[in-house]
This record gives C-alpha cells, structure tokens and sequence, in this order.
C-alpha cells in the first residue's frame, strides 16, 4: 500500500530551478533516506510535502486519513513555556474536551433545578415529581421528553425564556445535554483523557529529562533537549508518515542510538533527511539522491547506495569516454573532408559539425568532484610525547563534573573525545587550552608543541576577505598554484575562491576555518564538532584531510562514520574518570560487547565453580532474595495495574453519578463529587507514574 507519493513536482525560486520532474512512492512502513549536498532543495521538498509552500507543478499523493508528522531542523517552541507544559500543547484537543466536560456538567446540574423547580410548580403534588423523574431516566427518547416538557409548560401557565431555547423545553434540553455529555466523555475516555498527563511524563523521561527539569523554562535548555523535546511531542502525537529533517542534530552517541532503536521499530512511514552517514546505514532500507535538481533512487542504505554510484560511475565514465574518442575521430574526419573536400564534401562536414555538437558538449559524469590526495604536514614537528594528564577534577558550584581524569597523548594520534552531553567533554578541551582552570590532578605539554582549536563559531575567519585571501595571507610561503589546489582539495572550485567570507554558507565558512587550521603552523590541533554544517560531501573531504594529517588530532563529536573513518584512539569521558579504546568506533563498538560478554561469562564462571558449602548457602540465600524482590516488583505491579482499573472505574461511576438528577439538583452534592473527581484524577496520574517506574525496575532485573 502507498503511503505518500509525487509526480513531477517542480520548484523555482525567481530565476533558480531548484527541483525538476522530481516523482517517487514510499509504501506504508517503508524507511527511505533523503540525502544530497547543502542547497539542493532537501528541506524545500519537505515543505512541499507539509503544504507549508506549494509546489509550481506535478502532484502528490498522501494515503487517506494519514497523519504527518514533521520534525523539522528549526522546530518552533514556545521559549517561555515549561518542559512539560509545551509537550501537553500536543493534547489542546483533550484539554478543550475536558474544559468542555465541565462546562457540560455546571449546565446539566443548573437545568436540574430549573427542571426541580418547574415541576414542583405545576402541580405542588408528589404525583407531577415522579413523572418528572420519569421524563429524567427517559433520556434519549426526543419526542416523549418534548411531550412531557410541553405538558408540563402548559400546566405552569407560563413560558420561562431562561429555559427554553430554540423551541426546546427544559427536560429536552437538559436531555440533549446529558446526551452530548455521554457521546464526550466517552470519546474522551477512548483517546487517553484519563492518563494523557501520565504518557507526556513517560515520555519526557524515556528521552533522558528529569523530573526536575519537567517545570525548567525552554529557553533555558541547550539543543539537544530542545530536539529530544520536539522528538517527545511528535512521538506523543504517533503519526502515519514521519518527516525528519537532521533529527541527530545535536544529539549525543546515546541520544542518538535510543532514536535508531526507536525508528528501527516505528511502525508507520518514514522519510527522513540526515547527513549522518552511521544513522541512515542502521535505518533506512532506501535512499533519495537529490542531484542536479532530479531524484535519483536507489534501494539499500547509504553504504549500499555509495557502491551503486560508484558502480554507476564508472559505468557512465566508460561510455563518456568512448563517445569522446568516437566523436574526436568523427571531428578529425570532418577537419580533412573541409580542408581538402569538393562542395558537396564541405557540406557533409557541416552536417557531421552539427549532429557532433550536442554530443560535443556533454560533460563528464561527476559523483562529486574528487579531492586531491595531499598530505597536510605542518611547519614545525612536536616531540613524541604531546601531552599527559593526570587526576584532572572539576566541578561548578560544587557540583561534580568529573573526577580522576587521566589519559597520554602521542605525536600523530587522531583522538576521539566521546560520551553523553553535559559530562564536561567541552570544559575539559577549555581546561587543555588554558581557559578554565581544574580543581585537582594536571596537565603537562610536551616539546615544541603548538595548539589550535577549532569550534563551531569559526571565529579565526575575517569576514571582508576572499577565500582565495584569508588562506594565502596566512601562508604567503605558499605559490598561487599550491593554494589553489589546496582549496580545490576542500571543494573551492574556479570563481568560488573569489567570494567574500560573509557571503558563504555555514559549512563553506566551515571548511575554509577548518582548511586555515590545518595549514597553520600548529601540529596539534582541537576540534569541537567539527563535522556540524557540513554536507556529506564536505565530511568526506574533511575525512581525507585530517586521515593525511601528520600532526596530532584531539577532536569532540558525535558524528560515529567521522569517528570510525578517522579515529586512532577513542577515549570515553564518564563522572568518573577516563577508559581509552586504541581503534577507531567499529573497535569501540566491539570492545563494549567483549566487555560485556567478560561480564557475563565472568558470572558464568561464579555460578559453575565449586564452591564452598558456606559460599552455596550465600549464593542459595542472594538468590531467593532477588526472586523474593522480583516477585514482590511483580506483585506491586500486578497491584498498580489493578488500583489503575479500579481508580478509571471510579471516576465513570463519578461521572455518572453527576449525570443524576439527585446530584445535578442539590449544589452541594455536586461539588462534592466533583471534588471527588479531582482527587481521583490526580491519584490516577500518580498511579500511572508508579506503574511505569515499576516497568522500568522489573526490566532492569
């Protein structure tokens, strides 16, 4: 079943053609990745898709009563709103249901005592109350009710406007209430009303927020939390179709893997944009190509798709340059035939002239325009040892950051810094540079060592110079060809090199900070995320420079293909120290399974080795105390899930019970009950907050 599809859709902006023809399909379940380099119409695509702009022609096609959901690089949040609060915005609906069940209630029991107070007027006797009862219980039946209210009307010898609307008499009124009543509350309890709260709280906390940070303003939170806030509402919101633009923006390695285990089991519909080459290998089962304004289609994640282009390529090349040695040996025929031809032979080379000409101008098929393979060396060559760290401490307002920090570096290393945000990756780089100072241990340089640092700012560029100017200013040693071809190996092709710094985009200010480190006389150079911004394109060209860069490399990221393509060492920053891997992220990977696997033959080995009768009797005794914990877990769950059915129970016998005459009509019982309610609402929430708590316990044991 197709779950979204287009057809031709075109796009310009004024005199830029920025999409063309583009047509595909997605089948319902399907994981396609979107790739392409910065500007080629990804994200204006995407608003295609969204209806936020239209498409200048062609068509799409979104399966019936399908739900989009859009995470967008740029998700808009109410900076003045709590955590919790701009997640509970998704649940407007059920909160204006709720609102309206209130108001539903005052009006049910103000037209109780209307209804009370007229009948007791018409007649003054017991008899006229039991048939007012008798209409009340005899909800639903339309023209009985509009009988009796008319009767009764009429016996009263008056018409009370307060009662009557739209020719409706009090009972019938008070009738099609109860009857909205009903049809509202049980939809509202069909669609989570009772536990809605709950579910946003769980959620929040599954994406890594305490519940302290439930009430923190947003514009207090840093990008991460702001991107997991956005994923939680679009989560919460369960749509048909997803549409993802760079959702690992910002993400740690730990956010980020949650997410792919997260959409690896997403049931619906995704697309989604990434230049996170390690995240669409473990998602996707296609890719969109966007290239020169057309869609190209290949099945297979990104690994599979780059060894289809490349097969294509060569390919394409082989028949390009067949072609080009056909047509120079048609053109050498037609240069003869038009020197030494009769007329008639001069024509014919006219002919030949114009059917070559097209064919003439076709260019070579490009996958993107290969850098040189140049080794970066830099100018002055540090001693082996670059730089040791012992016990490094910190803390801010007495509050732990990381302790017992220790790890060598060597001339020639290429380091990764990793671990989840906020552990102090980026202070302990300003610790390094000599901007914060630590509270215990040290930090000792070796010989002839000279730092750089690079970050997100990119404020080593002086905006009013060329590109060609701000790298040749810094290394006049260097010949005008020698820095073409360095800027030619980071992408800066014929005029590019003329423009100003101010007008590039973020990840060609990017890659001309990153290529002006790189040839600066440091030989140990810092890197803070130095892949944010940039294409796939531009990573691939700032992999090779730095894996041909033979000075040292110490760097912060989060983008796992860089690591793994770069890395000789990784080290994992925790609170408590330091643990260094030697390899790259494929290495990392599996020393954490070996780890884990030592761990549990380690406990293997425990439970099978001969053992002591006294050492029997403590492991016979830690065990009965683990299933004795893990069955009271159980128990306390099976409780709560029970306390859970029975509190949902109470609170519809409550909601009845405000639907009685007897309580509608006496403002004091209804109060009380709606008291009641309130209370029970609130120990419904708590309920589910203990359940989920209890979930997590028992899948920890």
């Amino acid at each position: 079943m197709i779950a979204l599809s287009c057809s031709k859709i075109s796009k310009t902006f004024g005199i830029d053609e920025i999409l063309r023809d583009i047509s595909f399909s997605i089948n319902h379940g399907e994981k396609v990745g979107l790739i392409g380099l910065n500007g080629t119409g990804k994200s204006t695509l995407f608003r295609i898709l969204t209806g936020e702009i239209p498409a200048d022609g062609g068509d799409i096609f979104k399966a019936k009563e399908h739900t989009v959901g859009y995470l967008r690089q740029d998700n808009l949040l109410n900076e003045e709103n709590q955590v919790l609060e701009e997640v509970l915005t998704i649940f407007k609906d059920l909160e204006i249901m709720e609102e309206r069940l209130r108001s539903l209630e005052v009006e049910i029991s103000d037209l109780g005592k209307e209804d009370a107070a007229e009948a007791g007027g018409a007649s003054g006797a017991v008899g006229n109350t039991a048939e007012r009862k008798n209409n009340t219980d005899a909800i639903g039946n339309a023209t009985e009710e509009k009988s009796n209210s008319k009767a009764r009307m009429s016996t009263s010898g008056s018409e009370n406007d307060s009662t009557e609307k739209s020719g409706l008499g009090t009972t019938e009124l008070l009738a099609q209430k109860m009857q909205q009543y009903s049809a509202l509350l049980e939809e509202f309890d069909a669609r989570g009303g009772y536990s809605y709260k709950s579910e946003a709280k769980g959620v929040l906390v599954g994406l890594g927020f305490s519940k302290e940070e439930f009430t923190q303003p947003i514009y207090q939170l840093s990008g991460g939390q702001k991107t997991r806030l956005s994923l939680g509402k679009l989560l919460l919101k369960t749509p048909d179709i997803l549409l993802l633009d760079e959702p690992t923006n910002h993400l740690d390695i730990g956010a980020i893997q949650w997410l792919e285990s997260f959409l690896r089991n997403y049931k619906g519909t995704m697309l989604l944009i990434s230049h996170d080459r390690y995240f669409l290998d473990q998602i996707v089962t296609r890719t969109f190509e966007l290239e020169n304004k057309t869609l190209n289609i290949f099945n297979g994640n990104y690994s599979t798709f780059m060894k289809k282009k490349q097969e294509a390529f060569q390919q394409q090349l082989k028949k390009h340059l067949e072609n080009t040695k056909e047509i120079e040996k048609e053109k050498d025929k037609i240069r003869r035939l038009r020197q030494h031809g009769t007329e008639k032979l001069m024509n014919r080379a006219k002919s030949k002239e114009k059917q070559f000409e097209k064919m003439d101008k076709e260019a070579a098929p490009l996958i993107g325009r290969k850098q040189a393979n140049i080794r970066f060396k830099p100018q002055l060559e540090s001693g082996h040892d670059v730089m040791f760290a012992k016990n490094l401490a910190k803390s801010f307002e007495e509050e732990a950051l990381f302790d017992n920090v220790s790890f060598d570096i060597y001339r020639g290393e290429k380091i990764a810094l990793i671990g989840p945000n906020g552990v102090g990756k980026s202070t302990l780089f300003k610790m390094i540079l000599g901007e914060l100072s630590y509270d215990r241990g040290e930090i000792k340089e070796g010989h002839h060592v000279m730092k750089a640092y690079y970050d997100q700012e990119m404020e080593n560029l002086n905006h009013s110079k060329t590109v060609m100017d701000e790298i040749w200013d810094e290394n006049p040693r260097l010949s005008h060809t020698e820095v073409r071809t360095y800027l030619g190996s980071f992408l800066f092709f014929g005029d590019d090199v003329f423009k100003e710094i101010s007008v590039l985009s973020g990840g060609e200010k990017a890659r001309v900070s990153l290529l002006k480190l790189i040839l600066s006389k440091s030989n140990f150079i810092m890197l803070d995320e130095p892949t944010n911004h940039l294409d796939i394109q531009s990573k691939e060209v700032l992999e090779e420079a730095l894996k041909n860069y033979l000075g040292t490399l110490f760097f912060i990221s989060h983008d796992r293909y860089f690591i793994n393509r770069v890395a000789t060492k990784i080290l994992e920053l925790s609170p408590d120290g330091v643990i260094t891997y030697l390899g790259n992220y494929d290495y990392y990977l599996q020393k954490k399974k070996e780890e884990q696997w030592a761990l549990e033959d380690a406990q293997m080995e425990l439970e099978d080795k001969p053992r002591t009768q006294t050492e029997k009797k403590q492991l016979q005794k830690k065990e009965r105390e683990q299933q004795k914990a893990l069955k009271k877990l159980k128990k306390s769950f099976e409780e709560t899930e029970e306390a859970i059915a029975a509190q949902e129970a109470y609170l519809r016998e409550l909601e009845e019970e405000m639907c009685k005459e007897e309580v509608y009509s006496d403002p004091e019982k209804s109060r009380k009950i709606q008291k009641d309610k309130q209370e029970g609402e609130a120990a419904l929430e708590a309920l589910y907050l203990e359940w989920e708590a209890l979930e997590e316990e028992i899948n920890k044991k």
